[in-house]
């Protein structure tokens, strides 16, 4: 403890109190600052302050200076701040001591490594994540003034005034001196049964924001000047259910109630139509007994696993579910407390022993044709891990109108809102003039919502490759146009127009049917669009017209 308070007084007295010499310290120049608010100045007379009237008819005990403010300031600054100054940071004879020990004579110098991250335990044995901890070893042979220091990365952490870690070996003969346990709980802490616990004077300190991820992580240790002190990676163990579980399919604002439904159940709104699809992708049964929303929703599992593969639908009322998907026979959980809010919100599952399943946020904008039109947010890949699940990427837009419950997502609906997550940064899509669906960042006279719409890069001075051909159906010929396009667009509209005379300029629109349809990719397909009608002329002039709704 001597050696801890002595450090602390040193840091002090270099921070605030400042070394002999110094004229316009912290202390003065504040206290000036605070006379000039709240007392008269002498070259500006004005009427007397509470202080001096007090004064007046009270009188001032003798024994104190009967100064007013301005003076008190100075006289201080003369016959207490110098002389104090001169005393504590004496390092000769008479020098000042604590117990018989010295303040330190050099200020405290942070360097890389002068204090490690020794261990930590993101698994407790105990199944309470409360009993988390990192433990912050002293390299040094002296002790160590962590004041304002910062913990970042897996957990967030600042060390409050006055936080020093002594020298020491760190061991129980020792009683641990030159630890610092910092802590997810203090409380729950005390509580362990083995290993650090309390009753064993530890020293601690929390309580940390975050939580030790079991499937591994990084953390940071920073002093009060943001240097880069300590860092520890470490590799985890994850949860069963954070390697298997995951959330495909968020229909989080649904469309209204048709008038059969509303008369169907009394009283239903929008609302109650929102379901979270869940998917065990592993190879094993999934306990989910007492796993439990902790941010968004309010609802806890009850006792059960999922099975392998097994699909489960957690609805904001299930009556309503399945009035609306009679047909979808997976399990459907529920009711929850609360609702998914319509703009985007974070929402955090924990299993029964606190681990976090999965922690994100999602966003109405990512693709707004899942904000009220029925559709959902489906997950394109399920197999990928859950912690980059607050990327626009990693989300798409539902295939079925009302969203696919139940349902594998192979398919995903496409909007330029929503492609264009995949063509610029967030900057470029906050500036209309490079990520606005009129923009052309390219310079290739097509404009962005035309690159998607013809599936081009909008970066790359390319051609659309528009092509003239003839198909045969039923022994009657046709004349077609073959092409790129987005697949399963909801935005746009293609159609083929028509002329027999380039000279008269009167282009028409005609029946336009699918021919043939080949998938290049997820986003794009290779299109054959073809007139309705056969070829009746022997001249036959044809353009795609495409039509965007924003």
């Amino acid at each position: 403890m001597k050696e801890m308070f002595v450090r602390r007084m040193k840091t002090l007295m270099d921070t605030l109190l400042q070394p002999p010499g110094t004229t316009n310290g912290i202390f003065e120049t504040r206290m000036r600052e605070i006379a000039v608010a709240i007392d008269p100045d002498p070259a500006d007379p004005s009427p007397w302050t509470d202080g001096d009237l007090d004064a007046a008819r009270w009188g001032i005990d003798a024994r104190f200076s009967q100064n007013r403010p301005r003076e008190e300031i100075e006289r201080l600054s003369t016959n207490y701040f110098a002389p104090r100054r001169t005393f504590l940071f004496n390092t000769g004879a008479g020098r000042p001591t604590y117990n018989g020990l010295n303040i330190p004579d050099v200020s405290q110098t942070n360097v890389v490594g002068m204090v490690v991250i020794d261990s930590i335990d993101f698994r407790p044995s105990s199944g309470t994540q409360g009993h988390e901890y990192v433990i912050l070893r002293n390299t040094t042979s002296q002790a160590v003034d962590i004041s304002g220091w910062t913990v970042d990365g897996e957990i967030s952490f600042t060390f409050k005034g006055g936080t020093v870690i002594p020298a020491g070996a760190g061991t129980a003969e020792t009683n641990y001196i030159g630890l610092l346990h910092l802590v997810k709980d203090a409380y729950a802490f005390r509580s362990r049964t083995n290993g650090p616990a309390g009753g064993q004077r530890r020293f601690i300190q929390g309580n940390y924001e975050g939580q030790l991820s079991a499937r591994g992580g990084t953390l940071n240790l920073r002093d009060q000047t943001n240097l880069l002190i300590a860092t520890h990676t470490y590799v985890g163990d994850p949860t069963l259910a954070q390697q298997q579980l995951r959330i495909t399919e968020l229909q989080y604002h649904p469309v209204d109630p048709t008038a059969a439904e509303a008369a169907a159940l009394i009283g239903v709104t929008e609302d109650d139509f929102e379901y979270i699809e869940f998917l065990n992708w592993g190879a094993v049964p999934l306990p989910m007994t007492n796993a439990w929303f902790s941010q968004g929703i309010g609802f806890t599992f009850p006792d059960m696993s999922f099975n392998a593969t097994q699909r489960v639908i957690l609805a904001k009322n299930p009556t309503a579910f399945v009035l609306r998907y009679p047909s979808v026979s997976t399990t459907v959980l529920g009711p929850y407390q609360g609702s998914l809010d319509n703009a985007g919100e974070r929402l955090e599952l924990k299993d029964a022993c606190g681990e976090t399943i999965f922690d994100f946020e999602y966003k109405d904008g990512w693709y707004p044709f899942t904000d009220g039109t029925g559709r959902s947010l489906v997950v394109r890949d399920a197999t990928l891990s859950q912690v980059a699940m607050g990327e626009a990427e990693r989300w798409g837009i539902s295939i079925g109108e009302q969203g696919t419950p139940g349902s594998n997502d192979s398919l995903y609906a496409q909007a330029y809102y929503g492609w264009d997550n995949f063509h610029f940064t967030s900057l470029e899509r906050d500036d209309p003039m490079t990520g606005g669906p009129y923009a052309d960042p390219d310079s290739d006279g097509r404009i962005n919502w035309a690159e998607y719409a013809l599936g081009t890069d909008p970066w790359v001075d390319d051609v659309d490759s528009i092509g003239l051909t003839f198909v045969t159906v039923l022994e009657n010929e046709y004349s077609a146009l073959v092409f790129n396009r987005a697949s399963n667009a909801l935005d746009v509209q293609y159609d083929i127009l028509a002329t027999d005379d380039l000279i008269s300029g009167l282009w028409s629109p005609v029946g336009s049917v699918v021919y043939q349809s080949t998938s290049l990719d997820s986003a794009r397909e290779a299109l054959t669009l073809r007139e309705s009608a056969a070829i009746t002329s022997d001249r036959r002039f044809l353009k795609l017209r495409m039509i965007f709704s924003e």
